[in-house]
């Protein structure tokens, strides 16, 4: 089985790549935060199933439109999309695609594994695995690992501590994924742990560099639009 997972984050690329070794230890694996570099990989390798957020990029339906590309070239690849938005906002979308499944964020382990057991276009010679646990994320992060996953600027995008401002950024979080989201992320094991974990989980690259100024500085005053 190829397998091609896209997201923005390092961080949940890489919480990715670790549940989907466990669940499909056998399978191809490529991981890439581009669009362009995951075209190259099916064009080159094929792609059996592919896992991408759908907000990669400036627009929410950039991930739709990276599966619309590889689809043209691999009509039976199965479509699996991780979002923040709900099924009923891109219910259309979806069902023009013929998805095979959808993730609401916070995701745990066993959800992936259910959808890889469950593929729309089945995969000759492939048995997903149970999940044994919910994948973690290490309970202390660096500066330079927030610096990893935040891929923003030197100014923007990365999380110190001692931000004074936590209640007004976690505010800006439940506007941008709602309330559902924002609780079921909170009470992860992520959330539980640090609330700016379950926030660069969730949170696109331009809103998490704003949550970030917002928990430093209060509000989005003197934030610099790209």
């Amino acid at each position: 089985m190829k397998i091609i997972c896209v997201d923005r984050s390092a961080l949940s690329l890489s919480r990715l790549r670790s549940s989907v070794r466990r669940i499909v230890p056998d399978a191809s694996v490529r991981c890439c935060r581009e669009t362009k570099e995951a075209l190259a990989f099916a064009d080159s390798d094929g792609c059996d199933v592919l896992l991408s957020e759908m907000d990669l990029g400036s627009s929410k339906w950039d991930g739709l439109k990276l599966a619309q590309s590889i689809k043209k070239f691999h009509p039976n690849v199965n479509i699996i999309f991780i979002t923040a938005l709900s099924e009923r906002e891109c219910a259309e979308e979806l069902i023009r695609l013929r998805i095979s499944g959808f993730l609401a964020k916070p995701w745990v382990e066993e959800t992936l594994a259910e959808e890889f057991r469950n593929l729309r276009y089945p995969v000759a010679g492939f048995i997903a695995k149970s999940a044994d646990a919910q994948a973690e994320i290490p309970q202390e992060l660096s500066r330079e690992q927030m610096e990893a996953v935040s891929g923003g600027t030197q100014h923007l995008g990365i999380y110190q501590s001692g931000f004074q401002h936590k209640d007004a950024a976690l505010a800006f979080f439940r506007k941008c994924v709602g309330e559902e989201t924002f609780h079921r992320a909170m009470n992860s094991t992520e959330g539980k742990r640090h609330h700016y974990v379950a926030a660069r989980i969730c949170l696109n690259q331009a809103d998490w560099e704003k949550f970030v100024w917002i928990e430093k500085y209060g509000s989005l005053d003197g934030f610099p639009e790209h």
